[in-house]
């Protein structure tokens, strides 16, 4: 009180008391003498609480968590109370509404860019008013993607792997969905395509089927929260391979060269082994020198061989990657054929046989025939050359006086370099006549042949008639064979039988026959192989009497 004592007959004092809030009573006494008085007076105390609830958050960073804050009025108070956030650094805090009359609530809404553990208080001042909540914890949770490695080199066709890894940042324990971004061209694929419990690792592999460099980012999302790897850079590398010239002509015996060039692509440093394959398969030998290139380079692919057009393909192979490129090489050469090879010239007479020049590996040049002859006979050639292909006509003749016999005549055909040579059989005969030529007189075999029965063994029966009243001839007969189901044909020949002059004689020539033929047909033809000699047999004959076949057909059966 102030004052504690009044003078005189009348004054005041002034009363003041303070307290939490609640309802007093005071009683104020005053004496003067044997004199005293009292007055009571009744003190209401207001006031406010303020809490918030929750007092812990957990949220992404960037995102917003919030919690309520109420302020409680006691004892009937019913001022305004103007409310502010006290944040940590680096927390943003807001509240609506900022005021509150009496009672109420009011909603405080935090957030943080970065992950980390903050704090924030609410204050609520009234006046002379003034109180703050508990310490609000707030936990703000994220997460990091990283890959490794960040620059990839892979063939083109094949596939390279990086990892990827997901880290928790300040107790993150979400799932993060894993999604791979790449470049035009370039296929990504990742596994697992998502990672629980806020950290792991994926897979993620690239492949690409050209060359080039390309990129790749993988993005990881978790609610609000999405994070991008670095760039990776994928780098596809590959080789290309090509030949100059692709054509080579040359001629038997003399090597053609066309240069083989392998050029990396996009950085491509591997090892790339060449080898060349031949088709035909025959005829043509071919080699690389060197047989492998690093990075880039030059290789000279070398054929020699006979005449003909052949197609060499050149594989070059690094790892996964095979490319292949094609070079033709024409053998330029020539052939020299005779029909028939054996010819029966009567003594001071003619005969003529065709020699026939066939080009190979595009052959253009012009070919000059020429023939050696023994004494007594004469070869002369019309035309003398032949351009590319065609054929000649040979006529042969014989003098008076040249015994009778077997005489060779060397044909041989010239163009630059290239030569070539054949012999016909000149057989010279009395000039009282020539040898007639034989006849087949009969020929039987099995129509329906059961393999069984017959122990797979096929047999043709035949005789033969020397047409020729004058001359003992020597025969054999030919069958060839040839199967219409596409197994394949073949020929068989019997041995050799002498004939006298006008005579008829028989024989046989058998054929074994394989299981696989059961149910095919084949075709035959039958050749007569006859001359004046028991170790020639240059001419042919399929000549038939008495209505004697010279072909037929059977059927194999189990």
């Amino acid at each position: 009180m102030s004052p504690t004592s009044i003078t005189g007959t009348s004054g005041t004092s002034t009363l003041s008391c303070t307290g939490s809030q609640g309802t007093y009573t005071v009683t104020v006494s005053g004496t003067n003498g044997s004199q005293s008085a009292s007055a009571t007076v009744t003190f209401i105390v207001q006031d406010f609480t303020i809490s918030a609830s929750p007092t812990s958050l957990t949220i992404n960073a960037g995102a917003t968590g919030t919690s309520t804050i109420t302020v409680t009025a006691q004892n009937g108070f019913s001022g305004v109370v103007s409310l502010t956030a006290n944040p940590s650094t680096g927390l943003t805090a807001t509240l609506s509404p900022t005021s509150v009359t009496g009672s109420g609530t009011s909603t405080l809404t935090v957030s943080a860019a970065n992950a980390g553990t903050y704090t924030v208080t609410v204050t609520g001042m009234s006046g002379t008013l003034s109180h703050t909540t508990g310490t609000i914890t707030v936990n703000v949770v994220d997460f990091t993607i990283t890959a490794s490695p960040t620059t990839l080199t892979v063939n083109a066709g094949a596939s390279a792997t990086a990892t990827i890894t997901v880290a928790s940042v300040n107790g993150f324990t979400g799932t993060v969905a894993l999604t791979a971004n790449a470049s035009a061209g370039l296929t990504a694929t990742l596994s697992p395509t998502s990672i629980t419990g806020g950290s792991g690792t994926s897979t993620l592999t690239v492949s690409s089927a050209t060359a080039g460099t390309y990129t790749v980012t993988v993005t990881g999302t978790s609610g609000t929260l999405s994070h991008t790897t670095a760039t990776i850079t994928v780098q596809v590398v590959d080789f290309q391979i090509f030949a100059s010239p692709t054509t080579v002509n040359t001629t038997p015996g003399v090597a053609g060269t066309s240069t083989i060039t392998v050029m990396a692509l996009n950085g491509f440093t591997g090892t790339v082994s060449l080898t060349s394959s031949i088709s035909p398969a025959s005829g043509l030998t071919c080699t690389l020198s060197p047989t492998s290139i690093t990075g880039s380079g030059n290789s000279t692919l070398s054929c020699i061989g006979s005449g003909g057009s052949y197609t060499v393909t050149v594989t070059g192979a690094s790892g996964t990657l095979t490319h292949t490129t094609m070079v033709t090489v024409n053998v330029s050469d020539f052939t020299l054929s005779a029909n028939p090879t054996t010819v029966i010239v009567a003594q001071s007479a003619s005969n003529t046989t065709t020699i026939t020049v066939n080009s190979t590996g595009s052959f253009s040049g012009t070919v000059n025939l020429s023939a050696t002859a023994p004494a007594g006979l004469t070869a002369t050639f019309n035309p003398t050359s032949i351009t590319i292909s065609g054929s000649s006509v040979l006529t042969i003749t014989a003098n008076a006086s040249l015994t009778p016999g077997n005489y060779i005549i060397t044909v041989t055909g010239t163009s630059g370099s290239l030569v070539h040579s054949l012999n016909v059989t000149a057989t010279v005969v009395p000039s009282t006549g020539v040898v007639a030529s034989p006849a087949i007189n009969n020929l039987s075999w099995t129509h329906a042949l059961k393999l069984a029965h017959s122990h797979n063994t096929q047999t043709w029966n035949f005789g033969i008639t020397n047409r020729d009243n004058r001359t003992t001839i020597f025969a054999r007969l030919q069958i060839t064979v040839i199967d219409g189901s596409g197994i394949g044909g073949f020929t068989v020949t019997s041995s050799v039988i002498q004939i006298a002059p006008g005579a008829s004689a028989n024989g046989s020539v058998s054929a074994f026959i394989s299981n696989p033929s059961v149910g095919h047909r084949f075709s035959f033809t039958a050749t007569i192989l006859w001359g004046t000699s028991a170790s020639s047999q240059p001419f042919t004959s399929n000549a038939t009497i008495n209505q004697a076949p010279n072909s037929g057909t059977y059927k194999v059966k189990a």
